[in-house]
């Protein structure tokens, strides 16, 4: 068949071909538009850092220990001190001056499993034995850094604190009881000297 004839056959053959190309066209215009307004949204979306995504990881130049997970997460927490200074002859007031940062304690909890329970266990059962053995010349303190990140919905790092010099100082487990039906909480508390970072490290 020639192109006249094709042409002139009511527009039919025309027809049957036009209209898949018309829909191949609207389907392409749709799918860029789709995507744009979802470009556009997820740029204008707001990534929260969500409470119950954090993980803890410790270091201290052996490599980085994973603590696993954890359900809550408490004492991240900073006071500044100051001093009261009363002035002779000045009753208006009083005068503050900076006198003491002070960092809490942090407090680990979670539910107790064996695998990441037994890692825990092996890990502060190698920091004892570095704490016993270390003294005043030793190159290997039982001392480290432990990182806690918190993560958005797509797992994110949102905010994160360096707890600098941190060593555990407390472990508590379940408090086993046939009378109930509960689940079984392991308690890890760790002292630290700061997570503010220095002027120096300070990037906005």
């Amino acid at each position: 068949m020639s192109i006249a004839s094709f042409a002139s056959a009511a527009g039919q053959g025309g027809g049957r071909l036009g209209l898949p190309l018309a829909q191949a066209g609207g389907t392409a215009a749709s799918t860029a538009a789709s995507a744009a307004r979802s470009a556009s949204a997820d740029s204008a979306f707001r990534y929260y850092g969500l409470s119950m995504r954090f993980t803890v990881a410790f270091s201290n130049g052996d490599g980085i220990d994973r603590l696993g997970e954890w359900s809550s997460c408490k004492g991240l927490k900073v006071d500044f001190r100051t001093e009261t200074i009363k002035v002779g002859g000045d009753y208006s007031g009083e005068v503050k001056l900076p006198a003491q940062v002070s960092y809490s304690p942090v407090v680990l909890e979670r539910a107790m499993e064996r695998q990441p329970s037994l890692a825990l266990q092996g890990w502060l059962g190698k920091l004892v034995t570095t704490w016993m053995n270390c003294d005043e010349k030793s190159a290997r303190a039982p001392k480290g850094t432990v990182d806690i990140s918190l993560q958005d919905v797509h797992q994110n790092v949102v905010a994160s604190w360096s707890l600098r010099n941190a060593y555990p100082v407390s472990w508590s487990g379940p408090v086993l009881d046939a009378k109930q039906n509960a689940v079984a909480i392991e308690t890890l508390t760790l002292e630290h000297e700061g997570f503010l970072p220095t002027s120096a490290a300070v990037h906005v």
